[in-house]
Order: structure tokens, then C-alpha cells, then sequence
């Protein structure tokens, strides 16, 4: 029952036998980037989930889809959860961990070692899950991360290395991973991601291609909304959303091209696939709705909310624990992996 892949940063939903991974270990560097320490804390950011307006007052995100922000009384993030699912902050140092009970075993997760730059933007994390089954089974993955960045703040590339073990019925497996995120930048706005992927011997290839009019749909507030990395975007996505990994584009995409290619000893496939977006804005210029339409299907749709400027200036914790009642954009089931690594055996 060995799995194909790790659960991941990105996890592709149309390439359904495989998921992508955003690991490393190695801080990366080059002309006009923006990715070294220097200036930077393991003590987390105190401007994660803030945006600035147009009017220049700053709001904070409050929820995306059924993703709800906590902050505590500095408006530093406590907690991201997904329905019961919760990724806690700790500070001194910088921690972020998960943990979930279901009725076929258990998942823990640490992200650990964080570091960041001057702005605020993480350069370097490692992260250990270990996953247990009713059965006996388990697994144990680590990994590290590495994110580079140009002047600007935009995310350019991620790559590393990391490793599982894998155990059921009596029998061990072990394996390793390679990856790479090259991620393209054009008059501001995210023109191309390519990812590449090595397993062991077994490779993988993904392509996401965004589109963009000017005269639609500009991000003022330099957020990353679901339609970003044509819905690869999964268990990591709150860093994302957070600002943590950097500031979106000028404009919001209006459609993307997928393409996604494995390749193994015995099997090469290609799949294609595409999206179309759109959004309503809300009048600061911060994103009300987005949605896609995936093959020229029905739209979907993920709402998103913020606090106001000074919520957290009266010393009161603020959460939101609120669910929105309109269609998610992507359909998840419950997160049993956060980022590196999924499980090796289905569920």
C-alpha cells in the first residue's frame, strides 16, 4: 500500500495520484534577491494577516473559506483552523504545530526552526510529522524548507530535500525526496510556476500558467486569494494567505493552464487542465469573493473577511470561529497532513 508522494506546501487536486511537496534545507541567494536573515526573527512577524488598503489604514484577515485567523492582544496570529482542525503559534521560538485524532490513528505535526527576513517573510523551516494508524502502521517524514525572494517581495523559488519511513505488516519502507518551485515573475504579477519532483526514481513535473487583464481586478492589497497556483494551494495555503511567504501581484489572475506530467520506470502520463477566475472587490480594494470555474464547470465561490483597524487595541483576544455558508473553493476533505508530507497509504 505504498503512497506515491508526500502531502505538501502546494497539493494538486486534478493530478490525483501524486501531491506536490515544498521542502529544502539550503537558504538560497542570488542577484537582487531579497532572502537573507539579515534583520529578520524567529520570533514570528507581527504583521502576518495584515493588509493595507487603499485609504492606507491596515485590516487584518479575519477568515477565507472555512480558514478562520485568531491573533492575541498585539494582533500577533495565535491560530489558523480549519473547522476542528487548529495550527497553533507559539512564539520564543517560533513554532507551529498540529495535531488530529480520527477514528483510523493519529497525526502530529511540527513546523519548527523558522526563520525570517527583514520583512517578515520565511527563509528557512523544517518540519517533522508523524502519522500513526489503528492498524499499527505508521510513518515518520522530515524535511526542511528554503524560500527565496526578489527585491519586490514576491516568492521566486523553493527547494530542498527530505525523507520518510514508512511501516505496515511487518515491512519497512524508506525513501527520499528532492523538489524544486521556480516561480515566474512578469510586470508584477505570477506568470508561471514549474515544479519538479523526484521520489525515489519517480519524477513529477507540474506547470501552472496565470493569465491576467489589467483593466480587471486589481490587488491593492497585495493578498494571495484561492486562485493563485491553479488550486495547488493547499495544506500550507494560510502562510499564503498570512503573508508569510511573500506578496502577491499587481492584478489578480483571470484564468490559468495546468499541466502536470509523471513519470516512473514503467508509466509517463499528462494531464491538462484549466480555470477560469473572477472576484468581487470589496471598496478599500480587498478581496470580497473569489471564485473559479475548473474545465469550464460551475463557479466556485470562498468569501473573505477581515477585522478593522484597532480591533486589538482594547487588550481583548479576538478569534474567528464563524463559518461562511457560501461554496468553498476548494473542496477538502479533513486535513491529515500539514505540509511536507501525506500519507503514504489511503485512507
Amino acid at each position: 500500500m505504498k503512497r506515491k508522494l508526500f502531502g505538501s506546501l502546494f497539493k494538486t487536486r486534478t493530478c490525483v495520484i501524486f501531491s506536490m511537496v515544498a521542502i529544502a534545507c539550503f537558504g538560497l541567494a542570488s542577484c537582487g534577491d531579497d532572502d537573507d536573515d539579515n534583520g529578520g526573527s524567529s520570533n514570528g512577524s507581527d504583521k502576518a494577516g495584515v493588509l493595507t488598503t487603499t485609504d492606507g489604514t491596515s485590516i487584518y484577515l479575519k477568515q477565507v473559506g472555512s480558514l478562520s485567523f485568531a491573533y492575541d492582544t498585539s494582533g500577533k496570529v495565535t491560530s489558523c483552523s480549519y473547522y476542528t482542525d487548529d495550527y497553533n503559534f507559539t512564539y520564543n521560538p517560533f513554532t507551529i504545530t498540529h495535531e488530529s485524532n480520527e477514528s483510523y490513528g493519529t497525526t502530529k505535526v511540527e513546523l519548527s526552526n523558522i526563520s525570517l527576513n527583514g520583512k517578515g517573510y520565511i527563509t528557512k523551516m523544517k518540519e517533522s510529522i508523524y502519522d500513526t494508524w489503528s492498524d499499527g502502521s505508521y510513518e515518520s517524514s522530515s524535511g526542511t524548507y528554503s524560500f527565496s525572494y526578489d527585491g519586490s517581495g514576491h516568492l521566486t523559488k523553493v527547494s530542498g530535500s527530505g525523507s520518510w519511513t514508512y511501516y505496515e505488516d511487518g515491512e519497512t519502507e524508506k525513501g527520499s525526496v528532492h523538489i524544486e518551485y521556480h516561480l515566474t515573475w512578469s510586470n508584477g504579477n505570477l506568470v508561471k510556476v514549474v515544479y519538479k519532483y523526484n521520489d525515489s526514481g519517480e519524477e513529477e513535473t507540474e506547470t501552472v500558467t496565470n493569465d491576467y487583464d489589467t483593466s480587471l481586478y486589481p490587488n491593492v492589497t497585495r493578498q494571495y486569494t484561492n486562485n493563485y497556483f491553479a488550486q495547488s494551494i493547499e495544506d500550507l495555503d494560510f502562510l499564503f494567505f498570512l503573508g508569510y511567504l511573500g506578496v502577491a501581484g499587481e492584478y489578480h489572475p483571470v484564468s490559468a493552464t495546468y499541466v502536470c506530467t509523471y513519470e516512473d520506470e514503467d508509466t509517463q502520463e499528462t494531464d491538462t487542465d484549466s480555470y477560469k477566475y473572477k472576484y468581487t472587490l470589496n471598496s478599500n480594494g480587498s478581496v470580497a469573493t473569489s471564485s473559479y470555474s475548473y474545465n469550464n464547470g460551475s463557479y466556485r465561490n470562498t468569501s473573505y473577511s477581515y477585522y478593522p483597524e484597532g480591533s486589538f487595541s482594547s487588550g481583548s483576544k479576538a478569534s474567528a470561529k464563524s463559518r461562511s455558508l457560501a461554496p468553498e473553493q476548494t473542496n477538502r476533505k479533513t486535513r491529515h497532513s500539514l505540509g511536507l508530507f501525506k500519507s503514504r497509504r489511503d485512507k
